[in-house]
């Protein structure tokens, strides 16, 4: 196995997100913010492959990466069946499933607010990840949760489009 070893000094001003492209042209996505980072990658070509071991921004959002797909898509299969089970009448005679579903759908999305209420303030993780989510699920939230289009909207009309970390992150 043959280990590759570069830095790339950047400065304050370049905060942000940066973006590393491999052997197969797939970007990997780092966070900027002035601590050192150190990845790993058994083969330059996968991306998956990639593992960060320094840089704790890097680190939390490497673990929010692989975690958050995760979370949707439990709740999307858990908004499924809490639609069953309301609407179909071989299920919704049952009340206790649907409690159930009800409050595994909200421990999901406690568990995901823990996790990012519990970043170090100021940083940059901090700010991004919410962010990174709000843009990323603007198809699901319209195709899959209606319900959600209010909220969803509101966060766009209330993100500050003048922020340089917008303009920075990609």
């Amino acid at each position: 196995m043959k280990t590759v070893s570069f830095l790339y000094p950047y400065s304050k001003a370049d905060y942000g997100i940066g973006c590393l492209i491999g052997l197969a042209s797939k970007p990997i996505f780092v966070i900027l913010s002035g601590e050192d980072i150190e990845l790993e990658s058994q083969e330059l070509i996968s991306v998956e492959s990639f593992r960060i071991h320094k840089g704790n921004q890097n680190l939390s959002f490497e673990t929010y990466a692989q975690q958050q797909p995760l979370r949707e898509q439990a709740l999307s299969a858990w908004a499924y069946l809490d639609k069953l089970y309301q609407t179909d009448t071989l299920f919704s005679l049952h009340n206790i499933p649907g409690k159930l579903i009800k409050e595994e759908m909200n421990r999901i999305k406690r568990e995901e607010e823990i996790y990012l209420r519990n970043l170090p303030e100021g940083s940059y993780v901090k700010w991004f990840l919410p962010i990174k989510k709000l843009v990323s699920n603007v198809s699901v939230v319209a195709q899959y949760r209606r319900e959600e289009i209010p909220t969803t909207i509101a966060a766009f009309r209330n993100l500050d489009y003048s922020d340089d970390r917008l303009y920075k992150s990609g």
